[in-house]
């Protein structure tokens, strides 16, 4: 691929025709997002993921937009166009990467600790028996996620080997219903018993990935934030009551945050480059931890209802009243990243 890129920008939209924002796709107005790329000198061609043919275009040198998907297999199949516009030489913002970290909790380990961004350790396996194998290694407690949870679904705190033992079995199996699961696990220690299979026909049923990760002990909140370019938008998460989770609790103020989280977020902004950003950080003793990131699809909660952002001006942070639309924003941060990223 040339490093010359055009000045055309495909938006590609899913099956209901959402583009950026993870719930009400009313949130966000694609129609003055495209304006607003359109008065800057850019061309616009907006398609559904399913109208491409890519026999019939070629996206070599074209920034390509898109968003993911939390519904079914749905996202298998962005996947899929994606690394055709890829194999052309198209340019995804953000990069496939990125893509493959949303609603993946696996892959966002393997790349936070490539980059080495984060603090927060984890460790990502494929198997209940892979994790059972080294359980010994781990320090109690942690926390067991699913890779592609949001809201606090599926996390749970591990206190011990054997409370570890049994929900990371529960959470790794293949099945959806607890008669299938009863059912063929049964079936597969009965097949071992009478010589037909091997032992290790026991585990494959419980080959759904998930993440175990450290435990920061006696926190209140996290914090929401809500990057565009060099804007960050912040919000206080209370934790739920008699949890340890904040994600999802509804507990939230927009309180000034800390500058140490405000440097800590801003490093990891330098490092992820992408042009929007939300990351879920949690600060203890003036020590950060980041929970979680996401570069799309994500909640706009905390920008559709912030008063303020902080900006970093010659190593002091600002707070500066907020002026411009979700939209505008995201405009204003996606063409100040391809220019400086491909300098249109």
């Amino acid at each position: 691929m040339d490093n010359k890129v055009t000045k055309k920008i495909y938006i590609l939209l899913d099956y209901d025709n959402r583009f950026y924002s993870e719930w009400d796709k009313h949130e966000f107005s694609l129609d003055k997002f495209a304006h607003l790329l359109k008065e800057s000198g850019i061309e616009i061609e907006i398609l559904k993921f399913s109208e491409i043919n890519f026999q019939k275009i070629n996206f070599n040198n074209k920034i390509v937009l898109y968003s993911s998907c939390e519904v079914g297999k749905y996202k298998d199949y962005i996947e899929d166009i994606l690394l055709g516009i890829k194999k052309q030489g198209g340019v995804l913002v953000p990069n496939f990467y990125l893509f493959r970290a949303h609603h993946n909790k696996c892959f966002q380990e393997i790349y936070k600790k490539i980059l080495n961004f984060g603090n927060l350790q984890g460790k990502s396996f494929g198997s209940f028996k892979e994790f059972s194998e080294n359980i010994l290694k781990f320090k109690f407690p942690l926390v067991l996620k699913i890779p592609d949870g949001s809201g606090s679904k599926k996390v749970c705190l591990l206190e011990n080997h054997k409370q570890a033992k049994k929900k990371s079995k529960q959470i790794s199996s293949i099945f959806d219903s607890l008669f299938k699961k009863t059912f063929f696990s049964a079936r597969a220690v009965l097949a071992y018993l009478m010589g037909i299979r091997d032992k290790e026909r026991i585990y494959r049923n419980n080959t759904n990935k998930f993440v175990i990760q450290e435990y920061v002990p006696g926190l209140q909140n996290d914090w929401k934030i809500l990057i565009y370019s060099n804007h960050y938008y912040a919000l206080k998460r209370g934790v739920k009551k008699n949890d340890f989770r904040a994600s999802g609790s509804y507990k939230f103020t927009y309180e000034t945050p800390p500058e140490n989280l405000l440097n800590f977020c801003h490093k990891i902004n330098e490092t992820i480059k992408s042009p929007y950003l939300s990351l879920d950080v949690a600060i203890k003793k003036d020590k950060c931890y980041l929970i979680e990131f996401q570069a799309l699809y994500f909640g706009i909660y905390t920008i559709l209802y912030a008063d303020f952002f902080y900006t970093k001006n010659n190593n002091n942070w600002i707070k500066i009243k907020k002026s411009l639309t979700v939209e505008e924003e995201m405009a204003r941060s996606l063409l100040k990243f391809i220019n400086e990223s491909f300098n249109l």
